[in-house]
């Protein structure tokens, strides 16, 4: 059988009460606008994780700063950029 915590996390995921697939136009939409919600809801379990308690205090002050802001309240002068 299933252990308490598999249980106890496959009990909080909202199960979805619309059938229909791509095909089915307005229900699709409403299959769509479920599932977001249910995601939304659920949050997909992660949690906030900090491992530099500078960084964790700055944003603790202001969920709001740009990225510059941040930047610069961290002494980084240049801009991390993917490849």
């Amino acid at each position: 059988m299933v252990d308490e915590g598999t249980r106890k996390t496959l009990s909080g995921i909202p199960l979805l009460q619309t059938k229909a697939g791509p095909r089915d136009k307005d229900l699709w939409v409403n299959r769509l606008k479920e599932e977001y919600q249910a995601l939304i809801k659920h949050g997909g379990g992660r949690e906030k994780v900090f491992e530099d308690a500078k960084l964790e205090a700055l944003l603790d002050h202001d969920l709001c700063q740009t990225q510059q802001k941040l930047a610069g309240s961290l002494g980084v002068n240049k801009p991390f950029r993917n490849a």
